[in-house]
């Protein structure tokens, strides 16, 4: 019996084995036929199992959410299409209303005011035209010629300040008045139109020539650049009571390109000449010191200079002599009133 016991292993010496790392490995335990077939229903189940959530298959729910989803995003396509169509419905619209607009502006006469004092200022004076195609008030031989132009602003004020002096002259048979159409000497729009227009005018009616002149210039005030436009214009002839297609048919013919061309020639033709406005007495601008005389008062003092010596020309006294001056009607009434 004691025999026994002293084989039999201590709990010590196995403690002591344990300490020393000496203890073996567990080894495997084979498994019970119970815990294969458990193992091979989680492989069952795991191989079953989607490997992502891409490969589910969908459910009712999310192929409902998605049909939503992408009936929205067709809706808001939609939407944005009928925007668009809209957007450019309404760019045409106010396209075409712009067009038609302009194209009424255009037919459609503007103001065409004519100054009040005007048929006044010309009623009962002769109107004629030169052998050029100008315009001409009255009849004498001192003719008082302006050179002047309808885009001119200077010309206007001009205009304003020295008319009313001439044509009280005219009234009495002192001068003539001519007007000789310039253009291009100034910066108001179509200034060649509104001159082409003026000679049309006086083409058919000499007097209502001076009567669209008062208006053009007044206009220049009024409507600044917008002065001269066609329904403007055209607006002045249904007032003058022109003849709308003879009116046109002379704007179409070659006969202003004439009347301008030869006015042109001779403005340049001018001594002391040096643009608009400018006024010649029997074909020469008076002049001073400081060029040509445009100053109203010293203007006006050289045409009544000429008109108390009757001059056709400023130094007609230095050529003429005694017996030029001498006309038989005198040498009669001198016989006459001899005693016997």
């Amino acid at each position: 019996m004691s025999n026994d016991r002293s084989r039999r292993p201590r709990a010590t010496d196995r403690s002591s084995r344990e300490n020393a790392g000496d203890t073996p490995a567990p080894q495997p335990s084979a498994p019970s036929s119970g815990s294969a077939g458990g193992s091979r229903r989680a492989s069952s189940r795991r191989s079953t199992t989607p490997a992502s959530s891409s490969a589910r298959t969908p459910t009712p729910a999310t192929a409902t959410a998605r049909n939503r989803a992408e009936e929205r995003i067709r809706e808001r396509k939609q939407e944005q299409r009928r925007q668009r169509v809209t957007t450019i419905g309404i760019g045409v619209a106010i396209l075409v209303g712009l067009i038609i607009v302009a194209a009424l502006s255009r037919n459609l006469p503007a103001d065409a005011p004519i100054p009040p004092e005007t048929r006044a200022r010309y009623d009962g004076l002769t109107a004629n035209r030169t052998d050029e195609g100008y315009p001409e008030l009255g009849e004498s031989i001192i003719e008082v010629a302006l050179y002047t132009s309808f885009d001119c602003a200077p010309c206007g004020t001009f205009h304003n300040q020295v008319t009313e002096g001439l044509t009280q002259r005219v009234r009495a048979g002192d001068i003539s008045l001519v007007y000789v159409p310039l253009y291009a000497t100034g910066n108001i729009t179509n200034g060649q139109g509104a001159t082409r227009a003026a000679i049309c005018v006086a083409e058919q009616d000499p007097s209502a020539f001076w009567e669209l002149q008062d208006a053009f210039f007044a206009w220049q005030t009024q409507f600044g650049n917008q002065a001269y436009t066609d329904p403007r214009i055209r607006g002045l002839i249904e007032q003058l009571d022109i003849d709308s297609g003879a009116f046109y048919g002379c704007l179409n013919s070659d006969r202003t390109n004439r009347v301008l061309e030869t006015a042109q020639s001779q403005a340049r033709a001018l001594a002391n000449y040096d643009g608009t406005p400018v006024v010649a007495i029997n074909g020469i601008i008076p002049t001073n010191e400081d060029g040509a005389i445009t100053e109203p008062e010293a203007l006006f003092a050289v045409i009544d200079e000429r008109i108390a010596g009757r001059q056709v020309q400023p130094d007609a006294d230095a050529q003429a002599t005694p017996e030029a001056e001498r006309t038989p009607e005198a040498e009669t009434t001198a016989e006459f009133t001899q005693s016997p």
